[in-house]
């Protein structure tokens, strides 16, 4: 699961068994493959201090993404 710290992003080496790291996309939120209730949330009170991480969907504006085909 990715997460950010000073700055910097960092990924764990992705493991195929593994079903944490499985995720999809599902109109405006990234869930995982395995667990449809879980999905990537931003976290963190200001700015410098957020993180990405997984929680249990409740629809807040955290959990909600947008995305933008790249030209």
């Amino acid at each position: 699961m990715p997460f950010v710290a000073a700055g910097e992003a960092f990924i764990r080496p992705f493991e195929p068994t593994n079903i944490k790291q499985h995720w999809v996309i599902v109109g405006d939120r990234v869930q995982n493959k395995f667990e449809s209730n879980l999905v990537l949330d931003i976290y963190g009170k200001s700015p410098l201090s957020m993180k990405v991480g997984e929680y249990q969907f409740h629809g807040g504006e955290n959990q909600l993404w947008t995305f933008e085909p790249v030209p």
